[in-house]
């Protein structure tokens, strides 16, 4: 068990000096014990070196683990503490996500409660003003505004009206409500430059000054073009609109509200909330002013039938129009109006009664026919009848056979636009109603006078006959007593009372034939049965032959004939021609004083031959200067001073017709008439 040096003898390792490797301890045979002993010292104090070498190395390392161990889990606490601080944070971001999404929920589900109760609270509500209001006021205190206004129009034709207007002061807002507005401005608002969306329509204060748009009743008018200070911020000029739709999907009105409570622009929650309240109350709007409508049509409808009754037994035409256009400016509220009636005489019509406007033409003048037809052209008719254009209403008047006798055109308010729909239509069954009254008017009229025409006529005959019998009978009197003389006292009497009383027999037998003759040439007339032959005629033979018979018939008259040619050639026919200025000159001696003279002025000018003949009796009123021309009629101091049947003069004016000339009577200065005989010339024969 012994060993050397401490080693022990049973270990076992390689000699390093030996080549035959013996093991350790080395065997006596060995070479080198001194040298030996030296590497075995510097052995041990290697090996004791080395071992101390890895004990640091392992030290070393152990400490660079544990470093790197400490560094790994510090970096590992700092990211656990990072994780946990950001896990918080997201979970306080999130804790505000849901507060805040269940705030909105909260908000949104009020806004929408809110909405359904006062939408369903105006719905309620048929008068349309009380409905303005409200809305109005709800905008502003659910969405946080401070002012704002309604405008309506009853169709996209018209010009919006402000309706309602909250958050001013009442002594600046009484006096615009009910005003039309400026179209341009509105225009502009709803252009496509500015929709958002069909239901919300926005301009940016940059722009709406850049458009001019007004200012005017905001409550910062200093602030309107003053930059935005945020991001989100509201300037006065800003406007926000929500147009409300009518059935037929047409913007009829339109929400402006202003001047948010934070300053702020309201958020995109708020703008479609009010667009859902705007939907909701579009509907409200409408029913409201269909409900208004419709009363003031059952209203009107009631004083209509009231008033029908009151027209229908009205007889005087001119008074019944005056009632239907009063009736009707009182009914459906109107500053004006007027009344035409078709003029079949003169193919035209005719204004018959006007209120509440001044015009230019006088009653009983003719409207122009290119008015009638702008106002009555076939496109601008409506189902309901009437028509209808952007600056007029026209309401026909028709008779039974549907056609188109009158008509009624009220006054529009300028800048109102059209009569509302409800209105129109009422009124058009008010001028149903009105036709038919005036259509029976008118027949009433004309049975009138065809009755008071057939008195006349029963009168002038009857006088007629009694003036005929007695101007029959006066001759034939004259005739008969002169005869009897002649036949019983002959051998009595000397010769020249012989000659005088065969004078007078010859002279009244002419005025019987006379007399036959005007009834036979009326007779024949009035059958269409006379003959005329139109030739070459010389007019100032016929006056030289008429002259020459009526101053045998008058001797104690003076004629003086004056002539612009001697010439003077007509076509015409000669016997008619003769027997008018025969007739003329017979009325002028007739009715002349006694020391008058009767003129006859005959003259031509080119086309036309005319035979004036003038007297100086008593003149022919104005008002009778064409009823003289017609059968039977004789003026009152005819009658007195001189007997007569009435026919002459109409005979001369239907034989003037027939030859193609005119007989009329002249506008005269000085006493007494001239009667003109116009009569076709012959081309190029006029002398001078």
């Amino acid at each position: 068990m012994g060993g050397f040096d401490g080693v022990n003898e049973h270990a076992i390792a390689p000699c390093p000096w030996c080549p035959n490797e013996l093991p350790l301890p080395f065997t006596p045979a060995c070479a080198g014990p001194g040298r030996f002993r030296r590497t075995v010292a510097e052995t041990v104090g290697a090996a004791d070196i080395a071992d101390n070498v890895a004990s640091l190395a392992y030290l070393a390392a152990a400490l660079s683990l544990a470093a790197a161990a400490a560094v790994l889990w510090l970096l590992e606490r700092r990211r656990r503490v990072r994780d946990r601080r950001r896990f918080r944070e997201r979970l306080v971001a999130l804790e505000s996500a849901v507060q805040a999404g269940t705030a909105r929920i909260l908000r949104r589900r009020e806004l929408t409660r809110t909405i359904l109760e006062i939408s369903t609270t105006l719905l309620r509500e048929h008068s349309l003003s009380v409905v303005l209001d409200r809305l109005l006021a709800a905008t502003l205190t659910s969405f946080g505004f401070s002012a704002g206004a309604f405008y309506l129009r009853n169709s996209p034709d018209e010009r919006f009206v402000r309706a309602a207007i909250a958050g001013f002061p009442r002594s600046h807002t009484d006096a615009l409500l009910g005003q039309p507005v400026d179209s341009t401005t509105f225009d502009q608002i709803l252009s496509p430059e500015f929709r958002v969306r069909e239901t919300y329509y926005y301009v940016p204060g940059e722009r709406a000054a850049e458009l001019g748009f007004s200012v005017a009743l905001r409550r910062f008018p200093e602030l309107a073009d003053a930059p935005r200070s945020r991001s989100g911020a509201w300037q006065e000029r800003d406007v926000i609109a929500f147009p409300f739709f009518d059935r037929h999907g047409r913007i009829t009105g339109l929400l402006l509200p202003d001047d948010p409570v934070e300053r702020r622009f309201p958020s995109d929650e708020v703008i479609r909330a009010i667009e859902m309240f705007a939907a909701l109350a579009s509907v409200a709007v409408e029913n409201a002013r269909l409900a208004t409508q419709r009363e003031a049509a059952t209203r009107q409808m009631a004083e209509v039938l009231r008033v029908s009754g009151e027209l229908l037994a009205e007889e005087r035409l001119d008074d019944l129009l005056l009632a239907i256009l009063r009736a009707a400016l009182r009914t459906f509220d109107l500053a004006g109006g007027e009344i035409a009636l078709f003029d079949q005489t003169r193919d035209v019509f005719v204004r018959r009664a006007v209120l509440g406007r001044v015009v230019s033409e006088p009653i009983g003048a003719e409207i122009d026919p290119a008015v009638v037809r702008r106002r009555l052209a076939p496109e601008r008719r409506t189902a309901e009848g009437y028509y209808l254009a952007s600056d007029a209403l026209t309401f026909p008047f028709s008779d039974a056979a549907g056609r188109i006798i009158g008509f009624l055109a009220p006054e529009l308010p300028h800048g109102s636009g059209p009569i509302a729909y409800e209105t129109a239509r009422t009124m058009q069954i008010y001028a149903n109603f009105a036709g038919l009254a005036v259509a029976r008017a008118e027949v009433r009229g004309l049975e009138i006078r065809r009755l008071r025409e057939l008195e006349e006529i029963a009168q002038m005959k009857s006088d007629f006959v009694s003036t005929v019998s007695h101007e029959l009978r006066t001759p034939l009197t004259s005739i008969k007593g002169f005869v009897s003389v002649l036949i019983h006292r002959r051998d009595a009497m000397s010769a020249e009372q012989r000659s005088e009383a065969l004078r007078i027999v010859d002279s009244e037998a002419n005025r019987l034939i006379r007399l036959v003759d005007d009834l036979l040439a009326a007779a024949r007339l009035e059958r269409g049965a006379f003959h005329v032959e139109l030739r070459r005629t010389p007019v100032n033979e016929i006056v030289r032959r008429a002259v020459t018979a009526v101053a045998m018939e008058y001797p104690e008259r003076r004629f003086a004939v004056h002539s612009g040619g001697d010439e003077l050639v007509s076509h015409t026919d000669p016997d008619h021609a003769l027997r008018i200025v025969t007739n003329l000159l017979t009325n002028a001696a007739k009715y002349s004083p006694a020391d008058a003279e009767v003129v006859v002025n005959v003259d031509g000018d080119g086309s036309w031959v005319t035979i004036d003949v003038v007297d100086a009796g008593p003149g022919i009123p104005k008002s009778d200067r064409e009823r003289i021309f017609e059968r039977f009629v004789r003026l009152d101091d005819q009658v007195r001073s001189n007997p007569g049947t009435g026919l002459g003069l109409y005979i001369s004016r239907q034989l003037a017709k027939a030859i193609g000339g005119e007989l009329s009577v002249q506008e005269r200065s000085a006493p007494g008439s001239c009667f003109r005989l116009t009569l076709r010339a012959v081309e190029g024969e006029l002398g001078s």
